[in-house]
């Protein structure tokens, strides 16, 4: 019998993904959305849906509805985009699709009705969906700026509100209602402060002279909710933190910028008030380099505190944590003296006054932790941006720029891709010191914190596909991918390379990306087992997970293009590089299995152990058993014993009442009883007679009065009746006659 296939295997087979529907020069986007795959075409202008969850399903019934399974719904834009789309980001809840292009940018509504097999609207092949241009005006009319970052706005319930990052170095933000006016115009650039619409053009002139003379551009942004930011970014005699978010804009020189970004309460307000920017952020412990002076991108993850991850263009990562700075004499006296480095001023009366109403002390970045991706020299040459895991951007990867993606809804990881493939990086020591900040106070669960918090565990980095294998090749980033994170489809990055081919990695084979889920498993089933049990193999299994990841995986090679054409010198220089990889892991297998087989050897000897006290206790159980049979018998015995005593005791005390000279008490009851007994019997007995006599005398009184009449009596009546008659008769005639004489 063949082995089932799985919806990875089918989905790379699909023919809207075959590489023959690529044309040259040519690019699909791919996203995905609750399980569901969505591929743009830039040649038919179409927005296709793949149901991933049915082409499980069919995989897992053995393949027999294939054309189902390659069946696939086109949603059509009411307003068909004129660009080429580089990238489509979806909403949170996925009513809303972003269509991005260099400098355009489309909004497109999907249907809120599902048919038949999840299938938009009414289930037909094409389906008319409503879109419209954001920011058309402006950005047609500005043909030199370009389109760097689009992100949703966290703090909009209705989907509404996105932000958007121009090359001019300003972050706008939009309504849906008002698709091509911003509601607020923030320019990050330093010694300026944001704006909102009301002076445009002079905004507009302003950063561009400032952007100029400092020679400095924001490459990207992120953006994390109101409630999970430090206090200083947040005034609470500003906004309210459920209207609010706060941003983190990037430099390409490394600084980072903060500022905030408010929901006004209507549609039809929009805000005249100025927004300060905080910032650079002082990076702690500093650095002369400002760690890097070529940032690309940057990722916020929503834990607690806050963090950061920032890249560099030469592929270095650092992980920084955002927190407040308490405000001491020390620091008011360094900020008297005019040290840059430890306050930073604009020169701003909005900000001065801003800044003045925030007592908590500024926000600084901990660099916690910094690393090095293993990448060529000449693998980044230019900025590029970030973006989240359902989002996934193409336009940065299509070009070979480094940018970051977020592991799903978890915040212990994230995706790194760049001309050589892609990276995963997961930050088990951010989930713990989220836990850390969260808990209620306990004092134990807080000493298991600290000590668990005092555990020194870096990140997990794995080399996941790789597009590049030499130096000497050219760069080959993927064209477009996405991750699939869902209950029952697992995670999977799905991903397309230059040249059209589908593929698909399965995170599971990953130490690094699986060893949380791992911790999550081993404590749900800690918390069904007892206490002794999770103590006795934590332990152990940790330390074999610790061990395991250590080894380096083979990442997954995707070649395109005249990459796919290697030599024989280049094969065996590969085969020789995963030789060497796999090499490496033999002492470590080795180690785990000692590991193990000591183990095991110590559990056999416990096991025998436990069956010889088995033997013994069901031994002892059949010595008891027989035991309790014994005593049941006796216990009957006995018991009828008991009865006959009992019955032979009746019998003594009755025949000795019996033969007793004077009455007992209860005999002279029983008289008493009789006596009574025997006149309520003579009384009865003469109502008896009473109730006899007086029934005789009624029936024979009934039977007088019921008498039948003799035939004489008849006649004599029959006889008066017909006289009385005749009378009648008679006197009925004389009145007739009467009244015919009157």
């Amino acid at each position: 019998m063949a082995s089932k296939k799985t919806w990875q295997q089918c989905l790379t087979q699909h023919p809207l993904l075959q590489s023959k529907n690529f044309e040259s020069g040519s690019r699909h986007c791919i996203a995905q959305h609750e399980g569901d795959l969505f591929v743009w075409r830039n040649e038919e202008k179409n927005l296709c849906f793949i149901n991933l969850k049915r082409i499980q399903s069919n995989a897992q019934s053995g393949g027999k509805d294939r054309e189902a399974a390659d069946n696939f719904q086109a949603l059509l834009c009411s307003q068909v985009p004129q660009f080429e789309v580089t990238g489509i980001k979806f909403s949170p809840a996925g009513q809303f699709v972003a269509l991005l292009g260099r400098q355009q940018v489309m909004i497109m509504q999907l249907p809120t009705t599902r048919a038949h097999m999840g299938l938009f609207g009414d289930g037909r092949n094409e389906v008319s969906c409503r879109s419209f241009s954001l920011a058309a005006r402006f950005l047609s009319a500005t043909s030199h700026v370009d389109v760097l970052q689009f992100r949703w706005h966290p703090a909009s319930s209705s989907e509404t509100h996105v932000l958007l990052l121009t090359s001019d170095n300003i972050i706008r933000l939009y309504n849906f209602s008002q698709p091509q006016k911003s509601l607020h115009t923030y320019a990050v650039v330093p010694g300026s402060s944001g704006f909102a619409d009301g002076s445009m053009s002079s905004l507009y002139d302003a950063t561009r002279a400032i952007s100029m003379a400092n020679a400095e551009s924001v490459v990207d942004f992120d953006v994390l909710p109101g409630d999970n930011v430090p206090s200083p970014a947040m005034p609470s005699s500003r906004a309210p933190v459920e209207n609010t978010c706060c941003v983190f804009a990037l430099m390409d020189s490394g600084d980072v910028y903060m500022l905030r970004s408010t929901l006004p309460s209507s549609a039809s307000v929009v805000a005249r008030s100025r927004s300060p920017v905080f910032g650079p952020l002082r990076m702690q412990p500093a650095a002369e380099d400002n760690y890097g002076s070529d940032s690309c991108a940057i990722c916020c993850l929503e834990s607690h505190p806050p963090a950061l991850v920032v890249a560099t263009a030469a592929g270095r990562l650092y992980h920084c944590l955002v927190m407040c700075e308490e405000s001491t004499d020390d620091s008011q006296d360094r900020g008297d003296s005019g040290d840059a480095a430890s306050t930073t001023t604009h020169g701003d009366p909005a900000y001065d006054r801003w800044a003045a109403e925030s007592s908590d002390g500024e926000p600084i970045l901990y660099v916690f932790e910094g690393l090095a991706l293993a990448l060529p020299d000449d693998n980044v040459e230019d900025t590029g941006s970030s973006d989240d895991h359902q989002q996934d951007s193409t336009s940065a990867s299509s070009s070979g720029r480094l940018t970051l993606h977020r592991v799903g809804d978890a915040n212990d990881g994230y995706f790194c891709s760049h001309g050589s493939g892609m990276h995963s990086v997961m930050l088990p020591w951010l989930q713990r010191m989220d836990r850390f900040c969260v808990e209620d106070g306990d004092e134990d669960q807080g000493a298991a914190s600290i000590d668990e918090l005092n555990l020194k565990q870096e990140c997990h980095v794995e080399h996941l596909i790789s597009t590049r294998p030499f130096k000497d090749s050219p760069a080959s980033p993927l064209s477009s991918f996405c991750t699939v994170s869902h209950a029952f489809l697992g995670n999977t990055i799905v991903c397309v390379t230059n040249d059209g081919v589908c593929s698909t990695v399965d995170l599971r084979r990953s130490p690094a990306t699986t060893a949380t889920a791992t911790s999550a498993q081993l404590t749900e089933a800690g918390g069904r087992s007892s206490a002794p049990d999770t103590l006795a193999l934590s332990p152990f299994f940790d330390e074999v997970r610790k061990m395991l990841s250590e080894r380096s995986a083979v990442p997954v090679l995707r070649l395109s293009g005249p990459a796919q054409q290697l030599s024989e010198k280049a094969c065996a220089e590969l085969m020789d590089k995963a030789i060497n990889t796999f090499g490496d892991h033999v002492p470590i297998m080795r180690k785990v299995a000692a590991m193990i087989a000591k183990r095991a050897k110590a559990l056999e000897s416990q096991k025998k152990h436990q069956l010889r006290e088995c033997a013994g206790i069901m031994y002892q159980f059949e010595e008891i058993k027989a035991e309790q049979e014994a005593l049941n018998e006796r216990a009957e015995v006995l018991v009828k014993s008991q009865d006959a005593l009992t019955k032979r005791l009746f019998a003594v005390f009755h025949a000795l009442e019996f033969k007793a000279p004077v009455r007992s008490v209860a005999e002279e009851q029983m008289a008493e009883n009789l006596q009574g007994l025997s006149a309520d019997v003579k009384k009865t007995q003469q109502l008896l007679e009473t109730v006899k006599q007086k029934s005789k005398f009624h029936r024979s009184g009934s039977a007088k009065k019921t008498g039948e009449l003799n035939e004489q009596h008849q006649q004599t009546l029959r006889s008066l009746i017909k006289q009385d008659t005749e009378d009648i008769e008679r006197l009925v005639g004389q009145v007739k006659s009467l009244q015919l004489q009157t």
